[in-house]
């Protein structure tokens, strides 16, 4: 392996690194498929239908790994190839039985979490945005908000983004904290460690013309942020980065009527979730003056939702009239043809109205 790392390194030198923006640790650009297949075979031995695994080859490894890295002097290049080799590594999926890939995971994964991690530098001492950009997505990738946090402030020193930018990607990063690890992929793995949700930019469509991926985040936090009802047992420290991204986005989106209808959506469960509710409401209503930015008939068919998650929101914050009136309004109740709520269990949404009506006064 470790002469197929030095070619590695030459290839990422003369040829990635040298691109305006530097590419994510999932990139496939440099032909490492070899050595993965090697190593992966080496580590997970499928005998008589049953993976059996052996971390001594990826540890002896690692500990080259971080030979090669030190004596480089931490040079972006060696760094860049460590994380894409151990990536690409723990995401193989070249095995004949299926708890094979999840066995591997397991073993290559805390390492390419511990070489994020790695003191490199203090954050001041990076002095190239991309640089910055590129360690804020691996330091997500490996779930180390702390890190990130800190470098997030590091690219607004630089210039790089504005203060109001800067609170804005760490909510976005906050909210992603919590959603990405729980949402799922055609597999039923979880999408947390893949790359594309962890981008230092804000998304202002849902879908692209360039990649599939990039719909990933944007169509992500508009089911999450959507659905009031879904019965999640949020952590402390998760429902406290909700309450941070709240705050960040509250100082940063108040004044932005472009916002996609993603980060509204759930900035108002962001709100929901801490209790806050006539704030929840309120993003929720303006997403029935603003609209969500997805075609016509997408809009139609999601809408009823939007009157449902104001109106909980209104219940639950006191103003059961307010609720009331908007379930009466909503399509659903008045019965318009053509649109249904996608996201939110009916019964949910008749029991509401029939608890509303009962609490406001209104014929049932």
């Amino acid at each position: 392996m470790l002469e197929s790392f030095d070619e590695w390194v030459r290839e990422a030198e003369e040829k990635i690194l040298v691109c305006d923006d530097y590419p994510l640790i999932d990139s496939s650009e440099i032909d490492m498929a070899d050595e993965l297949r090697r190593i992966a075979g080496r580590t997970i031995l499928e005998d008589d239908g049953e993976g059996v695994y052996s971390t001594g080859k990826v540890e002896r490894m690692t500990e080259l790994l971080e030979l090669k890295l030190i004596r480089s002097d931490f040079a972006l290049a060696v760094r860049f190839v460590i994380l894409n080799f151990l990536y690409r590594l723990a995401n193989f999926e070249g095995f004949e039985l299926e708890e094979s890939g999840p066995l591997l995971h397991s073993v290559v994964w805390p390492h390419l979490e511990r070489f994020v991690g790695l003191p490199v530098q203090e954050p001041s001492a990076l002095q190239d945005p991309r640089a910055v950009q590129w360690e804020i997505t691996n330091a997500c990738v490996a779930y180390k908000w702390d890190l990130a946090a800190a470098l997030f402030d590091r690219l607004k020193s630089l210039g790089a983004i504005t203060a109001p930018q800067c609170r804005a990607l760490k909510g976005q990063m906050y909210v992603c904290s919590v959603v990405a690890p729980r949402a799922e992929d055609e597999s039923g793995a979880s999408q947390g460690h893949m790359t594309w949700w962890w981008l230092p930019q804000l998304d202002n469509a849902f879908f692209s013309v360039d990649n599939i991926f990039r719909g990933i985040r944007p169509i992500g936090l508009l089911v999450w942020g959507m659905n009031l009802v879904d019965r999640v047992e949020y952590s402390a420290e998760e429902r406290a980065r909700l309450s941070d991204a709240a705050h960040e986005w509250e100082n940063s989106f108040q004044k932005d009527p472009d916002l996609l209808g993603s980060y509204r959506a759930a900035w108002g469960k962001c709100y929901f979730i801490s209790r806050d509710y006539l704030k929840a409401a309120e993003q929720f209503e303006r997403l029935l003056a603003l609209g969500l930015g997805l075609p016509s008939e997408a809009e139609a068919r999601i809408r009823p939702q939007l009157y449902q998650n104001a109106a909980e929101s209104h219940e639950k914050g006191g103003v059961v009239e307010k609720a009331a009136s908007l379930l009466e309004t909503c399509p659903r109740i008045s019965g318009d043809a053509g649109t249904s709520a996608e996201i939110g269990p009916p019964t949910h949404f008749q029991s509401l109205g029939r608890r509303l009506r009962k609490g406001s006064g209104l014929p049932s």
